[in-house]
């Protein structure tokens, strides 16, 4: 209310307008984005806004505008896009930064991938004190939690037959109970079927995915998750597969970048946080671990103590116990 009181008057039939000496420091100018001189009668900026403006160029026009932007900014400015169009732009010529949930570009802060240029020799964790929140008995703190699987299967000999658009849904559903009831071959028979359709749905791809990375087939399920950012490069799951797969191998750096992909296609993907927070956790880097912990509790208590929200992976903990988890960290954290 002090805002709007201080910046803004009342206008006709309950709006309102910008006061007049705001109003005074406005000045509104044409410039061609594709044309570089244009932007030589313009005054440089501190922050920019572009969203939702660049999905109607291609990609080369999309980049060329970019860097157009990019040099009309102060040493230190702002460039915001659209959140769809955030990872198309993260091509190494500003740097990407965080406030919040928010994504933005940054000139001349350091480089998203210098800071994600995270050691491959992993460091020690924290010292572990008396922990505020029990653990789950199955849990290890070094471990790298589900989505995990022990559920794949080789395909039938003679290769499945592919599903019809009627009944994928139901289909993905069997295989979904299957994966819950530890029944294998079922599963993977199932999804190979639905893989197989024309148009796959990205949840069955993701599922029969995180189900060869929890065997083991690292490979076979990275071609699966690269071919998932093919049919669609906004596809949050494929980069929490490619991500969970760099973390089994050791690569952090990897895994960091993909879960950062991840979560500049969805802001509220506590499955991302959550690995990032453990890259963080064992790089000892505690202020950043303890904002990604926080973030998967805030996320996960406002859908109570059994939704996980993401059923294209198996899990082996509730809700609740990725929440314990979570809090025991922050405990260990706060000793620290």
């Amino acid at each position: 209310d002090g805002m709007m009181e201080r910046h803004f008057q009342a206008a006709s039939q309950g709006n309102h307008q910008l006061t007049e000496p705001i109003r005074r420091l406005v000045k509104f100018k044409v410039a061609n984005l594709l044309n570089p001189n244009h932007f030589m009668t313009l005054e440089r900026s501190d922050i920019i806004f572009y969203r939702n403006v660049s999905i109607y160029f291609s990609g080369e026009a999309q980049k060329e505008v970019f860097l157009n932007l990019a040099s009309h900014l102060n040493e230190g400015g702002f460039l915001v896009v659209g959140a769809s169009e955030t990872l198309h732009h993260d091509i190494g010529i500003l740097s990407l930064a965080q406030h919040h949930d928010l994504f933005f570009f940054a000139k001349h802060f350091p480089s998203r991938a210098g800071a994600s240029r995270l050691s491959r020799q992993p460091l020690a964790a924290p010292s572990k004190g008396t922990s505020a929140a029990k653990l789950p008995e199955n849990y290890a703190a070094q471990t790298d939690p589900p989505p995990r699987g022990a559920f794949f299967e080789e395909g039938a000999k003679h290769g499945p037959s592919p599903a019809s658009e009627a009944d994928v849904a139901g289909q993905f559903q069997r295989a979904l109970d299957a994966v819950r009831e530890n029944r294998p071959q079922d599963a993977t028979g199932l999804l190979e079927r639905i893989v197989s359709s024309d148009r796959p749905p990205a949840k069955a791809q993701a599922l029969k995915a995180s189900l060869l990375v929890g065997d083991g087939h690292y490979q076979e399920a990275r071609e699966l998750g690269e071919k998932m950012i093919e049919m669609d490069p906004l596809c949050r799951d494929a980069y929490l597969i490619l991500g969970t797969i760099a973390r089994h191998r050791g690569d952090d750096a990897e895994a960091f970048k993909r879960f950062r992909e991840a979560l500049y296609i969805d802001a509220s993907c506590w499955l991302a946080h959550f690995y990032s927070a453990e890259i963080m956790f064992a790089r000892q880097e505690s202020k950043r671990a303890r904002i990604e912990y926080e973030r998967v509790v805030g996320i996960l208590e406002k859908r109570g103590p059994t939704e996980l929200g993401q059923d294209s992976f198996p899990f082996s903990f509730s809700a609740k116990q990725y929440i314990d988890i979570c809090r025991h960290k922050l405990s260990l954290l706060k000793e620290g």
